[in-house]
């Protein structure tokens, strides 16, 4: 690993990542898990930057249209309910953790205030379509943003939900998803796209070996659009899940990554040098065929199967634009905790 591709992890360094960034369409934020605080808090950042210093516009979220499209109306005065409650209505959902943290709060409150005092709003949208009965619940036939996509869900179920590429399936209706609302004439200028989603959705799925999915919203993105993707990782510390779906959280502690891992690499050099973590930078170097092991837990943590279970061969470099690596982290934490 070259030098000349890492820096400390730091407040300035975070803020040069923007740079690069800005000048792309789409920006598509990561996290190598679920429930870690510090991916929360530095995506915030980040995404305040973005949309404040550069004038990004739509925030998308790896949550259920309908309970997305309930924040964007409290972030448009559409609704006018305690932040705090409506989260917790929102989050009876599983995850709950997800939604109900101190971070989406925040964004929440951020996002109103900016439409408060700004004549280019600012929207807020889930992408994710797994929830039939939700959907079938807020099925409306109006002719709008909303009742299309939640009709588009229904239709798109049966067949997602029946097939042996459910991940496929899943992740181009994101893509049908976000194309449509780029056409929307709600927002009447063209849009500058925020994502928030796992590592597994944003990075470009090509760049992984063996991986039975062949799309993900990463590589459909990159295809046609300018996008800048940033992973996140770490070495060890607590993190929120699941032992199994629809199981309540807990706070596991992680397993050190594994030696054959990217993250072992960072993690020596977080040791050597007394560093918190790093921002490394891809080469995107066409001829580069190294594949490393990386971390990637979902919803559910299994910490006796670890390496079959969470850990997928791939190349960052053509997985990833950069990847923000913090050598120690913590569970996310809810919000009344």
């Amino acid at each position: 690993m070259s030098k000349k591709n890492y820096v400390k992890l730091n407040e300035t360094n975070l803020d040069n990542v923007l740079q690069p960034a800005s000048k792309h369409s789409y920006v598509l934020l990561g996290e190598s898990t679920h429930g870690t605080d510090e991916y929360f808090a530095i995506r915030l950042k980040l995404t305040k930057d973005m949309i404040s210093k550069h004038r990004y516009s739509v925030v998308l979220f790896e949550t259920e249209w309908s309970l997305g499209y309930e924040i964007n109306k409290y972030i448009h005065r559409t609704i006018d309910e305690d932040p705090v409650k409506l989260l917790n209505k929102l989050s009876k959902k599983y995850p709950r953790w997800i939604l109900y943290n101190k971070y989406v709060l925040d964004l929440m409150k951020f996002l109103r205030e900016w439409n408060d005092t700004h004549a280019k709003k600012v929207y807020f949208y889930g992408i994710d379509c797994q929830d039939i009965n939700l959907a079938r619940k807020n099925m409306c036939h109006e002719k709008n943003l909303n009742c299309g996509i939640v009709n588009d869900i229904i239709k798109n179920y049966k067949n997602m939900a029946s097939s042996s590429k459910y991940w496929d399936i899943r992740d181009s209706f994101w893509f049908h998803i976000i194309n449509t609302i780029n056409a929307d004439r709600t927002m009447k200028t063209p849009a500058k796209f925020i994502l928030w989603a796992h590592n597994s959705h944003i990075g470009n799925i090509n760049a992984n070996k063996n991986n039975h999915n062949t799309v993900n919203i990463g590589s459909l993105l990159e295809a046609i659009y300018d996008i800048y993707n940033i992973g996140f990782s770490t070495y060890n510390g607590t993190v929120r899940a699941s032992t199994r779906w629809n199981s309540p959280s807990k706070i596991f502690k992680l397993n050190p990554a594994i030696k054959t891992s990217y993250e072992y690499d960072f993690h020596k050099i977080c040791i050597a040098k007394k560093w918190p973590g790093i921002i490394y930078r891809t080469n995107k170097t066409p001829l580069d065929i190294t594949y490393k092991q990386f971390r990637y837990i979902g919803v559910v943590y299994v910490p006796s199967s670890e390496k079959s279970s969470h850990y997928q061969l791939t190349n960052l470099n053509h997985e990833y634009d950069v990847v923000i690596f913090i050598d120690k982290t913590s569970a996310l934490p809810l919000i009344t905790e």
